[in-house]
């Protein structure tokens, strides 16, 4: 687990806010309680990244790396929210490796930052507008979604150093968005990035999910399965498999 947190900081994956609490005295009754403070803040943010060290240059020390994750925060006005991660990690000496969590948090909030704590680990977020947040400890961005749910489709290839991160967003009423971030490696060179996102609208059953792409009304469909014994739930698309934050 500790290797999961500091990967979790590293990743950051993640925007956070707040929630606080007062005691409030009345002196005359000489009476006390503790209420809630209702900050208004809430909102559904999320975070796709790559991170793509697969170089092998003989003498090097640094061992080849690479990270795909997708982290989504949902605050509520009560001060309270949920933070999820769905992570792939490799490195040389451990391999593929794959993190998963949900956690519910409480969070404080402080002019323009937000902070809670996730597996022991405090997250510091700095609000740069209704639509956006920024990690503190790694600077990435959180985007603001109207998000009914969140598949992700992670892959990391060590011979072809290609770090693969597909995430399909299930927004409100029938909008679905399509995100596909790619991160080649060339020796001696930075890790080039291709991107390819689309929207479309979606229907969806208890067996299936199907799409229809705006621009060229070509449909794809999904099959939903569950696996009990662990509660996951995934959509298999094609030879693709997407985990369901």
């Amino acid at each position: 687990m500790s290797k999961f947190i500091k990967s979790l900081a590293v990743i950051s994956a993640l925007a956070i806010f707040a929630t606080g609490f007062t005691s409030c005295k009345n002196d005359e009754d000489n009476d006390s309680n503790t209420s809630t403070v209702n900050t208004g803040f809430e909102g559904t943010y999320y975070n796709i990244n790559v991170i793509n060290k697969l170089k092998t240059v003989a003498g090097e020390n640094d061992i080849p790396y690479a990270q795909c994750s997708v982290a989504e925060v949902i605050f509520k006005k009560d001060g309270t929210g949920t933070y999820k991660i769905h992570q792939m990690e490799y490195d040389s000496e451990d391999g593929r490796q794959r993190f998963n969590l949900t956690e519910d948090f409480h969070y404080t909030k402080s002019g323009q930052t937000l902070n809670f704590t996730v597996q022991n680990e405090e997250m510091k977020f700095t609000i740069q507008s209704d639509d956006k947040l920024e990690c503190e400890d790694d600077e990435r961005e959180y985007d603001k979604g109207e998000i009914e749910e969140i598949y992700a489709y992670l892959n990391i290839e060590s011979s072809s150093k290609t770090a693969t991160n597909k995430v399909i967003i299930l927004g409100k009423g029938s909008a679905a968005i399509f995100k596909n971030l790619v991160s080649d490696f060339e020796i001696g060179k930075e890790p080039g990035y291709e991107t390819e996102n689309w929207s479309s609208t979606y229907e969806k059953t208890d067996t299936t999910i199907t799409f229809k792409r705006d621009t060229t009304g070509a449909e794809t469909t999904g099959t939903l399965s569950v696996d009990e014994e662990y509660g996951k739930t995934y959509l298999t698309i094609g030879e693709e498999k997407y985990l369901k934050l």
